[in-house]
């Protein structure tokens, strides 16, 4: 066993981690992982810190956890830092996972003692043995390409040194070198996702194959290579059939569909903005792309909308409003517009187009309204002589569904006079009795 940190060091050579020498910074929670990657690191020559958090979740001994780690650290002369956190209250507040509080609270933390200086980069002791745990979770959970690649060696200043070896060789390491470590009996706990894993799932597997750790770990670099090779080609897709404006995002069906990998293709599109794998297939099934069909993420709608899908950031209908005075000509919000009222010979052209607005200003109560629409408006329409529901007229435009959401109706009382930009109500329209008109124009 005395090969093991010469392994490690092999390892990261091949992974093209920091040499020797570099500053690191060690995540040391006292279990028996991050206590063998502490040594192994001091005994390579690398300038070690460690830092250790309190999750304050289980008393006393989570601070006698500390205090271990602590001195653990002094024995080796290495830098110690404690950083002291309620993850539960976190959690509460933030209505996640325990699991989720604690993980943010960890690499919030790495992070701030990296940008002070404590290291160039992180060493965690992930290990063969959570690698495989982590392709398997995602495969349950449903994860694209990206998610069986398993857990990254290296990923920007995080390193991860005990990837290539198996939680059994670092427990024979820990033995053979006298390594003290300690027991968090939260690791044994089956109602967190990942020990369920640890402690029922994968020992099943491996009655089934032994070997099923270094065969995860080969299938992951296949994988990874897979992931190279779909990156190309679909950044190479996007290019040619993607069009973006700002976070808006628009794409011809016909171009996913007839690619030799539609669902490959929409994953990629779509995972980033935090649809889920249900979604992405029901997506990818031709049956439910009618038009006006609508898909959701918790901060994206993607709408089936005349061959396109199109995806946009999910907005709230807001209930605010603009009142307008006679005596106000010109506003910049919610759009750049000027208004006006003259007499109907200074009026040479009384046509409109989707810009401009001319009704028959004595008609109007003032001040008027400039609003969003809700469901249950309604107005008649130029033209028209019955009412009609402001979202039938929608449908009639085949609005999206975004669209519908950004929509501005200007009022007089209670009645809508302008459905914006669409069409006037036919009880406001300038007749042969008209007198004054009111000019509203977008610039």
């Amino acid at each position: 066993m005395n090969t093991f940190p010469q392994k490690i060091k092999k390892f990261m050579e091949r992974h093209q981690m920091p040499e020797p020498g570099t500053s690191v910074l060690v995540a040391l929670s006292g279990g028996i992982d991050s206590m063998v990657l502490l040594n192994v690191l001091c005994s390579l020559g690398y300038k070690v810190e460690a830092a250790h958090i309190n999750h304050s979740l289980r008393g006393e001994r989570a601070n006698a956890d500390a205090s271990f780690c602590e001195a653990a650290a002094k024995k080796l002369n290495v830098p110690f830092h404690l950083h002291v956190a309620d993850v539960k209250s976190l959690a509460t507040e933030k209505g996640i996972s325990v699991e989720m509080a604690g993980r943010e609270v960890r690499y919030a933390y790495f992070n701030e003692l990296l940008l002070a200086g404590h290291g160039e980069f992180l060493a965690t002791g992930h290990h063969a043995d959570d690698h495989a745990e982590t392709m398997l979770i995602n495969l349950v959970r449903g994860s694209g390409l990206s998610g069986l690649t398993g857990i990254k060696p290296v990923m920007n200043r995080i390193i991860r040194p005990l990837l290539g070896v198996q939680r059994s060789h670092i427990e024979s390491y820990a033995k053979y070198a006298g390594i003290a470590w300690i027991t968090d009996e939260s690791n044994t706990d089956v109602s967190f996702v990942r020990n369920r894993f640890r402690h029922n799932i994968l020992p099943e597997i491996k009655k089934v194959n032994p070997a099923i750790v270094p065969t995860l770990a080969h299938t992951a670099q296949i994988m990874t290579e897979a992931q190279t090779l779909a990156d190309m080609y679909y950044a190479q897709w996007q290019e040619m059939s993607v069009a973006r404006e700002g976070d808006n995002i628009r794409v011809a069906i016909e171009a996913v569909t007839t690619s030799p990998t539609p669902l490959t293709l929409l994953h990629a599109l779509l995972s980033p903005l935090g649809f889920s794998p249900d979604t992405i297939h029901r997506c990818a099934n031709p049956e439910n792309l009618r038009n006006g069909s609508t898909f959701y993420a918790d901060k994206y709608v993607l709408l089936v909308d005349r061959g396109f899908f199109v995806v946009e950031p999910i907005t709230e209908l807001s209930d605010v409003s603009l009142t307008i005075d006679a005596d106000e000509t010109d506003f910049v919000w919610p759009f750049s517009f000027s208004i006006s009222v003259e007499p109907i010979d200074e009026v040479p052209n009384l046509i409109g187009t989707a810009n401009e607005l001319f009704l028959d200003a004595d008609k109007l109560t003032w001040p008027l309204t400039l609003r969003r629409w809700k469901h249950g408006d309604r107005f008649i329409p130029l033209g028209m002589s019955g009412f009609k529901k402001i979202s039938d007229f929608f449908t009639d435009l085949k609005l999206s569904v975004t669209d519908k959401e950004k929509q501005w109706l200007l009022c007089s009382g209670n009645d809508i006079v302008w459905v914006v930009a669409h069409r006037p109500d036919n009880r406001y329209r300038v007749t042969e009795s008209t007198q004054n008109v009111l000019c509203v124009i977008i610039r």
